[in-house]
């Protein structure tokens, strides 16, 4: 599976410009100077290329590119550019460009409780997804439950580095800091870092354009984490199970007249957090999204 706006085409280049100027064949078109006999007048040329006899200039140089037919700027990329590994793979999918073209939206919610659950995803007791298909880059993320506790958050802070770690990252959100850490090992790449810019990515679209991290997961991780990780069906019911759980705490700490926050039977409303005092919202944050959330129960 590839992005469908990569694009392959041939270039000319001449080794001895000072410019590396890529020029792209065009079908069709009449041969150039450096592709017939005239490239000996040529000024970029050098006297041994001069005395060659060649048929074509021995300065020229052609290659093989891809470029995203969605770029702005049209980029030549040669095949052994690392950056290639997201365009090759279904890692694309979270690519700004194809997001903005395509508007790409996954059917996520089959359960009619409001909280999307993509299909082609994997996730955690603490409510982080994972995309680990195919042979690209993974990603991974905060899944929409998580989204919705939260709501709009000010600022996001990526707290881990470049390697194999547990991705960590710091919400902020009406000035309290939200630790949110994915329990397994991911050989960390990239972030992203569109986020810090435009924080609303995160909850607005948290499992497309809010992507958080994005690297490697093998085998050895995957070994790791394979009693963790919980399919579609089984983070659907994991959500309902939390959500039902976060109302019962809700209507028993608050009083009568915070109702609104979480309506009878039904979902908790979003940015409910923020509208709760510091302690209980870092206290329930952590009873449902720290790296040990889940553990010991079934449902």
């Amino acid at each position: 599976m590839k992005c469908p706006f990569i694009r392959e085409t041939r270039v000319r280049s001449c080794r001895n410009s000072g410019i590396r100027k890529q020029i792209p064949e065009l079908s069709g078109a009449a041969p150039g100077r450096c592709q017939s006999a005239d490239y000996v007048n040529c000024p970029a040329g050098t006297p041994e290329a001069r005395e060659s006899g060649d048929a074509v200039c021995p300065l020229l140089q052609e290659s093989l590119v891809q470029y995203c037919a969605a770029a702005p700027v049209t980029k030549f990329i040669p095949y052994s550019e690392p950056l290639l590994s997201r365009c090759g793979s279904g890692a694309y999918r979270y690519c700004g460009l194809y997001l903005d073209v395509m508007r790409a939206a996954r059917e996520t919610d089959h359960s009619g409780t409001g909280l999307p659950v993509p299909d082609d995803l994997l996730y955690t007791p603490n409510h982080w997804w994972l995309d680990a298909a195919g042979d690209g880059p993974c990603h991974l993320g905060i899944d929409s439950f998580l989204a919705r506790l939260l709501g709009p958050v000010e600022r996001v802070g990526f707290a881990t580095p470049h390697g194999v770690c547990r991705p960590t990252v710091v919400l902020t959100l009406r000035g309290i800091d939200f630790t949110a850490t994915f329990p397994g090992l991911i050989d960390v790449h990239s972030a992203n870092l569109h986020l810090r810019l435009d924080p609303a990515r995160l909850t607005e679209e948290p499992y497309s354009l809010g992507w958080i991290f994005e690297g490697f997961f093998g085998a050895d991780q995957r070994q790791a984490l394979s009693g963790t990780l919980l399919n579609a069906d089984a983070a659907r019911e994991r959500q309902g199970a939390d959500s039902r759980r976060l109302n019962q705490r809700i209507q028993s700490h608050l009083s009568s007249t915070s109702a609104p926050l979480a309506a009878d039977g039904g979902i908790f409303e979003p940015g409910l957090l923020a509208a709760l005092d510091r302690d209980f919202a870092v206290g329930l944050f952590n009873e449902f999204c720290s790296p040990l959330a889940g553990e010991g129960r079934t449902s």
